[in-house]
């Protein structure tokens, strides 16, 4: 009786399981078409994004950069607003009817070269914008789009109130629950991309670097 007893609970809490991995994949997720420019007002607050990634971007593209990977970055700087209802943690995303009272939006996007993305990063970071003279680097986990990831570096810059202006290394994760073997082997064929941005930021003028840490990044 007992073994029934527990074979039934396990069976229940598979049934759950399943339930609950099926209705995540069944979940909208914003698609790239949430990182179309739209005017901001004047209550929302504004944050600068600086993004290197290695997902493959066609030559002058400027959003989204498309699946697949890169050997060489592309370097984009977005203006993301933050509506002035926005609750912390959370991300407004927009609909297809965006409001910028009450979503996330992008307000600009552009595409830079490596030069200019250094110098821009190198001079926000002399004003103090990011976290004092440091500069804040996140890098998105599994199982993430290019815009979520954006979103989300948005979301942590305007909770954080370390300043306006934050760096996103994007790789190119499949952005499936399916995609863990791919995203592994993506994330490890960005490691040397990423190495070297941390390598070129450290040495730009006007950017910290002590000896307990020369870039303030993290993990999501």
């Amino acid at each position: 009786m007992r073994c029934r007893r527990w074979s039934a609970r396990y069976n229940m809490t598979a049934l759950i399981v399943i339930c609950a991995i099926t209705l995540g994949g069944c979940a909208p997720r914003p698609g790239p078409w949430v990182l179309e420019p739209v005017p901001s007002v004047g209550a929302a607050k504004l944050v600068k994004i600086f993004v290197a990634s290695t997902r493959a971007a066609q030559p002058e593209a400027l959003v989204p950069p498309a699946e697949g990977g890169a050997a060489t970055p592309a370097y984009f700087r977005y203006v993301i607003s933050i509506p002035p209802t926005h609750t912390p943690t959370e991300i407004e995303w927009p609909t297809y009817a965006p409001d910028p009272a009450r979503h996330f939006l992008v307000v600009s996007a552009e595409r830079l070269d490596e030069e200019r993305f250094l110098v821009e990063i190198g001079q926000a970071a002399a004003r103090g914008d990011s976290l004092g003279h440091d500069v804040g680097i996140f890098v998105h986990g599994y199982n993430n789009s290019f815009q979520e990831s954006l979103f989300r570096t948005a979301q942590l810059v305007a909770d954080s109130g370390a300043g306006p202006s934050a760096v996103l290394f994007s790789w190119p994760s499949k952005a499936e629950l399916t995609g863990y073997i791919a995203d592994k082997d993506a994330a490890t064929l960005s490691r040397d991309a990423l190495a070297h941005l941390v390598t070129r930021l450290a040495a730009e003028r006007g950017v910290r670097v002590s000896s307990s840490s020369r870039i303030a990044w993290g993990l999501g």
